[in-house]
């Protein structure tokens, strides 16, 4: 799916420049402002002008590298009819914003919509499904309220709720007959979907919960820290990280303050340290560092535990060493072995050393094999001492250098 960033060119690794005039000639003819008819445009008298558009110097090699100018099909265009058409666009949103909402917003606009999203880039598909929801209400939803439909739900990868539809100024009936065009999807209880988000289901539920939690607030009007916000936890998180195959009837979240809990949602009160926190697909969730903890603590079946556990290891999503020191406090009210050895046999029966990274296969080797570590630590930090110091003079020993290099020994030949 092309994307475009705007004022910039969009990038197409195969026809950038098509793509680019393309979109200003598919954004101009959707909203119902042609660059060649607006009143007032001054690039769409250019675009008759076939000497200020074409550099005849290229003419002859169609194909040949265009460097100096953009290229639409066999026409190439200098920076300087690109950066005009540039200009009409921003002067032409501009106008289109002041006869749309006056002084009245419907919602937070941003300081200039043409560039609301420069870190992920505006889908083309948004834009064209302009015209097709304005046919699919029957010509009552206007051009305008269509397309702010469209620009709403690509801030919010493609997602929208009842509330904030209706906020935009679709009703009911609308809505209804936007669902029957196949243009929203429900997939949460009033969160409905963009016929052109490309967000996979499996992030497009957890998504879709988290939105339902504040329906009346874009996304852009929530705690922009995702620490003073609802953040996927536990189970969800879990599943949505891809660690184990745990049942999750329902969808947790983890926030700072007590929340309405809409259906088939529950909600833990703490406020999570931003160390805890990531954002996957849009969605804020728990690292899985903290995911992993969160499932002990919630009286997760150890088969289970240890089943996200492995994959968390076997990833390297997560530190063994460190998972295993912040477990040991947890031992006595979840009734698992604090022991090494114990510990991955219990937890860990599985998991195949030879596919750890060097830092989880140095903890595989401290938990499963200590005394074996601690006996090459002594013939690694002589060595070491020999490399370091060939004349014999006396130096502090590198205990934290020699104990790694011995651990990794150790867990290589555990393998």
């Amino acid at each position: 799916m092309l994307t475009v960033r705007f004022p910039d060119l969009p990038t197409n690794p195969e026809e950038p420049h098509h793509a680019a005039f393309c979109q200003i000639r598919h954004l101009a003819h959707h909203a119902d402002r042609s660059l060649c008819q607006a009143p007032g445009s001054t690039f769409g008298s250019t675009l008759g002008k076939e000497d200020d558009m074409i550099d005849k110097s290229d003419q002859a090699d169609p194909g040949a590298d265009d460097t100096d100018g953009q290229r639409w099909g066999q026409r190439t265009f200098s920076p300087e009819v690109v950066e005009r058409a540039h200009e009409e666009i921003r002067r032409q949103e501009a106008e289109r914003r002041r006869r749309l909402f006056g002084d009245r917003q419907p919602f937070a606009v941003p300081e200039d919509i043409i560039d609301f999203e420069p870190e992920a880039g505006v889908p083309v598909d948004y834009a064209l499904n302009t015209a097709a929801a304005t046919d699919a209400t029957g010509g009552r939803m206007s051009h305008e309220r269509c397309y702010e439909l469209s620009i709403a739900a690509a801030r919010q990868q493609g997602f929208l709720t009842r509330a904030q539809l209706a906020r935009l100024g679709v009703d009911d009936g609308e809505l209804d007959r936007l669902r029957e065009a196949g243009l929203l999807t429900e997939l949460d209880h009033g969160v409905y979907q963009h016929a052109a988000s490309s967000v996979a289901l499996k992030y497009g539920y957890s998504y879709a919960a988290w939105l339902a939690l504040a329906p009346d607030r874009f996304r852009w009007e929530r705690p922009q820290t995702a620490t003073d916000d609802a953040v996927l936890s536990h189970e969800s998180a879990a599943g949505l990280l891809g660690l184990g195959a745990l049942a999750v009837p329902r969808t947790i979240f983890t926030a700072p303050a007590e929340l309405p809990a809409p259906r088939a949602t529950i909600i833990h009160v703490e406020r999570l340290a931003a160390a805890d926190v990531t954002v996957v697909e849009g969605i804020p969730v728990t690292t899985p560092f903290r995911t992993i903890l969160d499932l002990m603590r919630g009286g997760t079946d150890h088969d289970d535990f240890g089943r996200a556990l492995q994959e968390a290891v076997r990833r390297d999503l997560v530190d063994l060493q460190e998972v295993y020191d912040a477990m040991l406090p947890l031992a006595p009210a979840h009734s698992f072995p604090t022991a090494g050895p114990d510990f991955v046999a219990y937890f860990l029966p599985d998991l195949d050393p030879s596919g750890l990274t060097p830092r989880n296969l140095r903890a595989y080797a401290e938990l499963t094999a200590a005394d074996s570590v601690a006996e090459a630590q002594s013939r690694v930090a002589v060595l070491l001492a020999e490399l370091r110091y060939p004349t014999g003079a006396q130096h502090p020993a590198d205990d934290g250098l020699s104990r790694q290099i011995a651990a990794e020994i150790v867990g290589r030949l555990c393998r």
